[in-house]
């Protein structure tokens, strides 16, 4: 069953053609259907609030969206992956498989709720992903979890009054709420671009 299974899987990654978006999990190839606006739009200030930071400390690298992460039995398309050094020494600009990341954020849908809450949520847990968000656009909300002796714990259900710090990303500290809201997103991005900043704080 297991050889079946990667015989498949390497077919799978030989159809996987640029602007195909899909992942393999558990044996099956799992279609990834078209994002809402408002999910693009928080993903994309997620985005660029976490590249900002992660070149401003020059801490590690990120993929996003159409990137194939490996785990040792499916292979996954996250929303946002971050790679720290170490596993950024193994990227190169020929990667098209990437490894294990050290954080994901995956943006709930109606179509991926059950594998982001299931599935991926054990997967990742398992083999090391030391910190995963859950991102909901309908209540705008962030669920913050982190590994401990590996399971993931809540540390928080952030709404868009308080401030996340991740676990991972060293200095990282954000108004949830720019995640969420186009201006106060251009407004904490100015800060990068304030040559007086002193700290590594968003």
């Amino acid at each position: 069953m297991w050889e079946d299974e990667q015989k498949r899987r390497a077919e799978y990654v030989d159809w996987l053609k640029p602007g195909k978006r899909a992942e393999f999990i558990n044996g099956e190839i799992v279609l990834k259907s078209p994002s809402k606006s408002i999910d693009s739009q928080v993903l994309k200030r997620i985005m660029l609030l976490l590249d900002v930071h992660i070149r401003f400390e020059k801490s590690g690298s990120i993929a996003f969206v159409s990137n194939l992460c490996r785990f040792p039995r499916n292979d996954y398309m996250p929303d946002f992956a971050f790679f720290d050094k170490k596993t950024s020494a193994k990227i190169t600009g020929e990667t098209t498989v990437f490894p294990i990341p050290q954080l994901i954020v995956e943006v709930l849908s109606v179509t991926a709720a059950y594998f982001i809450r299931t599935i991926k949520f054990r997967d990742y847990a398992v083999n090391g992903v030391k910190e995963y968000w859950i991102v909901d656009t309908f209540l705008d909300q962030i669920e913050q979890y982190i590994l401990k002796d590996g399971d993931y714990i809540l540390n928080k259900k952030h709404d868009v009054s308080s401030t996340l710090t991740s676990e991972v990303l060293v200095n990282f500290t954000a108004p949830v709420a720019a995640f969420f809201n186009r201006k106060i997103n251009t407004e904490t991005m100015r800060k990068y671009r304030n040559p007086k900043r002193t700290g590594s704080k968003v």
